[in-house]
């Protein structure tokens, strides 16, 4: 009995010290924009865009250090998400200036969110 009691505290130890894995995250491009709208996400996970419309997709990011694509209609890119990544990206038929896309008299592009907080039910 003092075996399985002594093992008890040096797995909870050892679950305890693993280092989170990275996930991987997937988000649908739609014709109405993303599904989920919100990925919560760490550092190091990735995140597959699949390509759920008909045509060609780019995804921006909000800070344009970063474009993806093209993604054809039928499949998928992955990106790793880097620490310090801004939080909002969007979609678009073309490579676009983020800030021209969603300034005031530009049409507003459908618009993903990458949050590095706790999921609300999580």
């Amino acid at each position: 009995m003092a075996r399985s009691l002594f093992l008890v505290p040096l797995v909870a130890a050892s679950v305890m010290a693993t280092p989170a894995a990275a996930e991987q995250h997937e988000v649908l491009i739609l014709d109405s924009g993303f599904f989920p709208i919100v990925t919560y996400v760490d550092a190091g996970d990735t995140i597959e865009f699949v390509n759920e419309t008909s045509g060609p997709r780019y995804l921006i990011g909000d800070d344009n250090l970063w474009v993806v694509g093209p993604i054809s209609g039928g499949s998928s890119a992955t990106i790793t998400i880097p620490q310090g990544m801004k939080n909002y990206f969007i979609s678009a038929d073309s490579v676009v200036d983020f800030e021209d896309y969603n300034g005031e008299d530009q049409p507003t592009a459908p618009r993903g969110i990458v949050n590095f907080g706790t999921p609300p039910l999580g």
